[in-house]
C-alpha cells in the first residue's frame, strides 16, 4: 500500500510539472484620459466644465478688485484718520475678505460636484462600451495606460474604443 501512495505522488508530481501552462488571456490597455479628451461626449463634458469655470471667475473678478481697493483705500488712509476708525475700516474689510472666501468655496465647490458627476456619467456611459469591446473581442483585461510600465503599442486600443464610443454616444 506504501509502495502504491509513494508510486502515485510520483506520477502526480510528475504530471503536474510536465504540463506547460499555454495562457490565452489576451490582455490590453487604454489610456482612459484620452477617452476623456477625444471623445466627443468627453470634449463637450470638458467644454462644459471649462465654460463653467470662465464664469466662476468673472463672478469673483470684480468681488476681487474691490476687495484689493479697499485694502488701498485703508493703507492710504492708515496714517491721516484716527485709530477708531481704522478698526471699523479693517472689521468691514475683514468682513469683506470673509464673504468673499466664503462665495469663493462654495462656488469651487459646486464647481467640483459638478465635474465629478459629469466624469462619472461619462464612465458610466462608456463601461457597457468598453465591457462589450471585452466581450467582442475575447479580452480577458483592460488596464489603464497609467499603470502600465512598458507594452507593446499594438495592445493600445484607445482609438478602437474611442471610435466605438462616438459611434454611440452622440
Amino acid at each position: 500500500m506504501k509502495i502504491i501512495k509513494n508510486l502515485f505522488c510520483i506520477i502526480l508530481v510528475f504530471f503536474f510539472t510536465s504540463l506547460n501552462s499555454y495562457g490565452d488571456d489576451t490582455i490590453k490597455f487604454i489610456d482612459v484620459d484620452s477617452l476623456l479628451e477625444k471623445s466627443i461626449i468627453g470634449k463637450k463634458i470638458i467644454d462644459d466644465l471649462n465654460t463653467t469655470n470662465q464664469n466662476n471667475l468673472k463672478l469673483l473678478k470684480p468681488k476681487e478688485k474691490e476687495i484689493k481697493e479697499s485694502q488701498n483705500e485703508i493703507n492710504k488712509q492708515k496714517n491721516i484718520i484716527s485709530s477708531d476708525e481704522l478698526n471699523i475700516k479693517i472689521d468691514e474689510y475683514k468682513k469683506k475678505v470673509l464673504i468673499f472666501q466664503n462665495e469663493k468655496k462654495k462656488l469651487i465647490d459646486n464647481f467640483n460636484k459638478q465635474k465629478q458627476k459629469q466624469i462619472n456619467d461619462f464612465f458610466n456611459q462608456v463601461t457597457p462600451i468598453i465591457n462589450e469591446y471585452m466581450e467582442k473581442n475575447n479580452l480577458s483585461i483592460i488596464f489603464d495606460k497609467k499603470n502600465i510600465f512598458i507594452a507593446k503599442s499594438d495592445s493600445n486600443i484607445t482609438a478602437d474604443i474611442i471610435k466605438l464610443i462616438n459611434e454611440r454616444l452622440k
